[in-house]
C-alpha cells in the first residue's frame, strides 16, 4: 500500500531533523527514494570514547513507505579521518581514533545524510553511566527496555542510582523514558541523558523500522 504523500513527507522530515540530512525536492527517478538517514546499530556512550567502534547504516525510505539499507551503495566520507575512521565492512565500522569532532557523511542518488561524532578520552573514575536491561544493540519500533543509571567508583564497583537520577529523551517522538522505562516509538536517532548529584551521562542509539536492515 502506498502511503499518502503528506505522511511520507512528515516521516522524511522526522528523519532529516534527527540526523543532518538533505534530499532533492522529488524522489529519485531510478530508486523512488524520498529520504535517507544514517542510523547507529549500537547503543553507545555519547560522546564516543577513544578506541570505540560503532556500526552505522545508511537507511532509505521510498515512495511506498518501505525502508531499506543502501549502506553498500552509498559513498562514505569522514571530515577528519585522523579522529574518526570509516572501515570497509557493511554495516560501516566507524572507529574513534583520538579525541575531537568528525562528521561522517553518506551520499546516494542525490541524497546526503551525515552524523557528527564527538570523541573524548575514556571516562575517568568516578563517573556516571547508563545501561539498558536487557542489553540490546539494535532497537526497533515498539521495543521496550529498562534503563539503569550507575555511579561507578571503580572498574568493579557500581552503585545503582536510577531512583534518584533524572532521565530525559532528546526527542520523545522517537523514544520516550517513563520511570526508567524506555520505549522506541518512531524511526530515527535519539539521545538519552541522565543527571545525578551534579553529574551527567548520555547514550545515543537509533530506532529502526520493524524488519529493516
Amino acid at each position: 500500500m502506498v502511503r499518502p504523500n503528506t505522511v511520507l513527507l512528515s516521516i522524511a522530515l522526522l528523519l532529516a531533523v534527527s540526523c543532518k540530512a538533505s534530499f532533492p525536492a522529488s524522489p529519485s527517478a531510478t530508486t523512488g527514494i524520498v529520504a535517507m538517514q544514517l542510523m547507529i546499530r549500537d547503543t553507545v556512550d555519547w560522546p564516543v570514547s577513544v578506541n570505540t567502534r560503532i556500526r552505522v547504516e545508511a537507511v532509505a525510505l521510498d515512495v511506498h513507505g518501505e525502508y531499506r539499507s543502501v549502506t553498500y551503495q552509498a559513498n562514505w566520507t569522514s571530515s577528519a579521518p585522523s579522529i574518526v575512521q570509516i572501515g570497509p565492512v557493511v554495516p560501516r565500522n566507524v572507529e574513534a581514533l583520538r579525541d575531537g569532532l568528525a562528521e561522517i557523511t553518506a551520499t546516494y542518488e542525490g541524497f546526503r545524510s551525515s552524523l557528527v561524532v564527538p570523541v573524548s578520552p575514556p571516562p575517568r573514575i568516578p563517573h556516571l553511566a547508563i545501561r539498558s536491561i536487557p542489553f540490546s544493540s539494535v532497537k526497533f519500533v515498539g521495543d521496550t527496555q529498562t534503563l539503569q543509571v550507575e555511579w561507578r567508583t571503580s572498574s568493579s564497583t557500581r552503585e545503582d542510582v536510577t531512583a534518584a537520577a533524572v532521565l530525559r529523551s532528546s526527542d520523545p517522538r522517537i523514544a520516550t523514558v517513563d520511570a526508567a522505562r524506555l520505549t522506541a516509538r518512531e524511526p530515527g536517532n535519539v539521545e538519552i541523558t541522565a543527571s545525578y548529584d551534579g553529574m551527567a551521562a548520555a547514550i545515543r542509539f537509533s530506532v529502526f523500522p520493524p524488519g529493516c536492515c
